[in-house]
C-alpha cells in the first residue's frame, strides 16, 4: 500500500467548512437527509445526528454565525448512514491526519536512532 497524499488531504480538509458537523432527517417521509453545522439553544456545536429535525433544520437553514448549510439529499431510498458518515468526517479526519502526521514523525525519529546505532555498532 503506497502512503496517500496526506498534504493533500489536509488542504482539502482544512478548506472545509469548520465543524463539527451534524445531520438529520426533516423530510416527511423521511427519505432524506439534511447535513451541515449547526448549535444548540445554549450555543454548543451539534455533532453526528441530531433527533429534534425542527430544530436542527432551523438551525442550518437561518445561516448564523455558526450555521452554515452543507448540503441534502433526498430519494426514493436513503442510506442514512451516509449522512453519519459525512457528518462525523469532518472531525474524524483532522483527528486521523493528525494521529498520520505524529506517526511518521516518531517513525522517522526511530529510524534515525537505529541508524545512528548500527553506525555506532560498525566502529566497534
Amino acid at each position: 500500500m503506497n502512503r496517500p497524499d496526506i498534504e493533500q488531504i489536509k488542504k482539502r480538509c482544512d478548506r472545509a467548512t469548520e465543524g463539527p458537523w451534524a445531520w438529520n432527517s426533516p423530510y416527511e417521509k423521511s427519505n432524506g437527509y439534511v447535513v451541515g453545522v449547526a448549535v444548540n439553544l445554549a450555543n454548543e456545536f451539534l455533532e453526528g445526528k441530531v433527533d429534534d429535525p425542527d430544530d436542527m433544520v432551523d438551525n442550518i437553514l437561518e445561516y448564523h454565525e455558526y450555521q452554515t448549510y452543507i448540503g441534502d439529499h433526498e430519494a426514493s431510498t436513503c442510506n442514512y448512514n451516509d449522512p453519519a458518515f459525512i457528518s462525523h468526517s469532518r472531525s474524524d479526519v483532522p483527528k486521523l491526519l493528525d494521529w498520520i502526521i505524529e506517526l511518521e514523525s516518531q517513525l522517522k525519529a526511530a529510524r534515525e536512532a537505529i541508524e545512528w546505532w548500527n553506525k555506532r555498532a560498525a566502529k566497534i
